[in-house]
């Protein structure tokens, strides 16, 4: 019996509103059924999160979106 293994890809986003749509469309139009997608946007100032928002509820939850506040860290 064959495994079906899960695949999660990560996308990293940031003030990316002239790719992620294409990006994104096309991993969904992927044939492996297995597939979700996690967009980290990175506190965007540009369109990427409501261009991410409108896929997710496109993409019957095989696409997530986390929104983080841009921060930075001294070490």
């Amino acid at each position: 019996m064959l495994k079906k293994y899960s695949i999660d890809v990560i996308v990293p986003a940031f003030n990316a509103k002239n790719t992620i749509e294409k990006c994104l469309n096309s991993l969904l139009n992927q044939k492996y059924e297995n597939l979700r997608v996690i967009i980290i946007d990175d506190g965007s100032t540009d369109n990427t999160n409501s261009i991410a928002s409108e896929i997710c509820k496109k993409s019957n939850g095989k696409v997530l979106k986390l929104k983080t506040a841009k921060k930075f860290i001294d070490y």
